[in-house]
């Protein structure tokens, strides 16, 4: 998708009498996003695509295509509107399932530090979300080699567990 296509697009998914039907032009435009040069790339289309996601009313909808588009301006190195988009979410439980997400494609580009990740961990009073959380960016890390890390993530969970 081109420079002002992402416009055009957002207008038809506007006009689109179900939800179902939108979400599918929001992947789209998400898929274009990642694919496209950077020098081609609307970043400010594209917020302008995620507030719209925002305001959709099925919440497992909303929560699906937010993932998606946050995983990918993670992708992008856009790290930190990412997680603008995970911290809108409203349920922890979706909030949780973005969160592993965003942590684990960090791992994947080997941008995500021990602090960053206790970071994540804060957004959530239940440390049950924390533990599981702090388990998936451990093993992740592991499997990547990044051992002293995964460890001392491991020991942060099991201060917690007990």
């Amino acid at each position: 998708m081109k420079l002002g296509e992402t416009d055009r697009a957002l207008e038809i998914a506007r006009s689109l009498p179900s939800e179902e039907d939108t979400i599918w032009i929001l992947q789209e435009i998400n898929e274009a996003f990642v694919e496209a040069e950077e020098e081609d790339r609307d970043i400010e289309a594209f917020d302008r695509t995620v507030a719209f996601a925002q305001s959709l009313e099925n919440a497992s909808y909303k929560a699906r295509v937010l993932s998606l588009m946050a995983v990918a301006l993670v992708e992008v190195g856009e790290r930190d509107r990412a997680l603008e988009i995970a911290r809108s979410l409203p349920s922890d439980d979706a909030k949780a399932a973005l969160l592993k997400e965003i942590a684990l494609s960090l791992v994947e580009r080997g941008m995500l530090s021990r602090d960053k990740a206790l970071e994540l961990t804060q957004w959530f009073d239940s440390d049950d979300y924390k533990i599981c959380l702090l388990r998936d960016i451990a093993r992740a890390l592991a499997e990547k080699g990044e051992k002293e890390i995964a460890i001392q993530l491991l020991d942060r969970m099991l201060e917690l567990i007990a």
